[in-house]
């Protein structure tokens, strides 16, 4: 690999940290999603 590629090279380690976190970021989403469709009455309005 060049100087360059090296330089512009990202490390698997952080971008298993970026992925770790995104879906971090969307499993917390998607639990307040259901959560706020949610309702004691089983959903009926």
């Amino acid at each position: 690999m060049t100087g360059n590629g090296l330089s512009e090279a990202i490390p698997p380690a952080y971008t298993e940290w970026v992925g770790s976190q995104i879906m971090t970021y969307l499993r917390r989403d998607e639990l307040a999603s259901v959560a706020t469709d949610s309702s004691p009455s089983g959903g009926a309005s």
